[in-house]
């Protein structure tokens, strides 16, 4: 099962995070539950039964884990951080993948729309899961000096400000978070200022983001953190854009089950950020469904006049398949 194309982290969760899971149950049916959704994303079948019964699976070693789980800690400790680490990590991979475009249609033919999460849904449960151990700093000093899971932790650190290094679809990127938020600069709607926040962390996500690539490109790491190795955490490009789901406000995931608008043409934009990251299973497909499925709800609410803004993700979720495809040819 692959977890990441990123070697170091591959060597983390071949290692390490075995070794974690062979000591904690619960750890390791959650490393079932992914072995079974990495299967049903990635490979062919014979048969829908098929299929279905590894869906199945996986949810039954999930709702095992978290059993599992809630009867073997009742607290953090420096004995179980790093199980608990990696327990909710998986977890939060598990979430991630269920917006992958082939198990999104799978897990609808199984249980029908009703056993689809809403487009907040995921959000809040993806950042209540993450929330269990707090920030990424105090996740490094759970986990302790030298611990090898700190390339793991999702950077949370503060945002160096700044436009996008050379790159035509990062410019352009920017361009269109920069004139999206600049809607919300102005006006007494009580959404102004949670939407502005919110195109604001695009930018500055995108920013990071191809910083970090360019680095990766160079050959060289990325080490966020002071010189203190307890706190330095590895920031890929994957990292700094998930971590846009962790810095807009609670007010912005209300404004989604609203239906207000502007707030699904922001996650929108938000898909071609996720779109734009190496394919890993567990993500591949995440964007352009997220895309989707904000345009489906604006077209459900007949609302026009935002629908417009819709044209500028699609065309560079378009653009990036022709590029990739052009890669593979």
């Amino acid at each position: 099962m692959t977890l990441s194309e990123d070697p170091a982290v591959g060597h983390v969760m071949s290692t390490a995070v075995v070794d974690i899971a062979l000591k904690n149950e619960f750890v390791l049916h959650m490393i079932l539950c992914l072995a079974a959704l990495h299967r049903c994303a990635t490979e062919s079948f014979n048969s829908t039964e098929e299929v279905l019964s590894l869906l199945e699976a996986s949810t039954d070693h999930q709702n095992l884990s978290m059993a599992l789980f809630r009867q073997s800690v009742s607290a953090v400790t420096p004995e179980n951080a790093e199980a608990v680490f990696i327990y909710t990590s998986l977890t939060s991979m598990s979430l991630y993948s269920s917006q992958n475009e082939r198990l999104r249609l799978l897990n609808e033919l199984e249980a029908g729309e009703k056993g689809r999460l809403s487009e907040s849904g995921w959000l809040r449960t993806l950042r209540g899961t993450t929330a269990l151990l707090g920030g990424g700093g105090d996740l490094s000093s759970w986990l302790g000096e030298g611990s090898p899971l700190l390339i793991l932790i999702p950077y949370r650190g503060h945002f160096q400000p700044g436009l996008p290094e050379e790159n035509d679809w990062a410019q352009a990127a920017a361009n269109a978070f920069t004139k999206l938020a600049d809607i919300f600069t102005a006006g007494g709607a009580v959404y102004q200022p949670v939407f502005h926040e919110a195109t604001r962390y695009l930018v500055l996500c995108l920013a990071q983001m191809t910083v970090a690539q360019n680095t990766l490109n160079s050959g060289c790491t990325i080490i966020s953190g002071d010189h203190d190795s307890t706190s330095r955490i590895s920031a890929r490009p994957t990292s700094y854009c998930l971590t846009w789901i962790f810095r807009i406000s609670a007010a912005f995931l209300d404004f989604l089950d609203d239906n207000e608008p502007a707030a699904f043409v922001i996650l929108a934009h938000f898909g071609v950020l996720l779109h734009s990251l190496p394919p890993e299973w567990c993500l591949g497909g995440m964007g352009k469904a997220v895309a989707e499925a904000c345009d489906e709800r604006l077209r459900a609410s007949g609302n026009d006049s935002w629908r417009v803004w819709m044209e500028w993700p699609f065309e560079t979720i378009r653009r990036l398949d022709e590029e990739r495809s052009g890669l593979h040819n």
